[in-house]
């Protein structure tokens, strides 16, 4: 997230994307932390948020994953479920709309499937 330095404080400035998304997948399993602190410095910049759910093609992980998303759902974050590997189409027609002119900012962990 954007910031600067200022006589030894952090100071947020204004950002240079319009959106933040942050991918997380079924497997292997995500860190909740880093959710939630890409949440936290996202609105606190004033740059939504949305959580874009990937590999739900390992059904046998998604049930665990959608648990643990169930809190970000509750508080009004929405989620996309995306499957890269095997509905390219789904998965296109999903996030374009979301990538069409705006600068977005892609945050996950490795192994996550931002590259995809």
């Amino acid at each position: 997230m954007a910031q600067k330095q200022q006589r030894g404080n952090r100071e947020a400035k204004k950002p240079k994307q319009d959106k933040t998304k942050i991918v997380v997948a079924t497997s292997p399993p995500f860190s909740e932390e880093l959710l939630g602190r890409t949440i936290v410095a996202a609105t606190s910049i004033d740059v939504p948020v949305r959580i874009l759910l990937n590999k739900m093609d390992l059904v046998d992980r998604v049930d665990a994953a959608r648990e643990k998303l169930a809190l970000y759902t509750a508080l009004g974050y929405a989620v996309d479920e995306i499957s890269v590997r095997t509905d390219a189409v789904h998965t296109q027609a999903t996030l374009m709309p979301h990538f069409a002119h705006r600068t977005t900012l892609l945050v996950g962990q490795s192994g996550m499937g931002k590259s995809s």
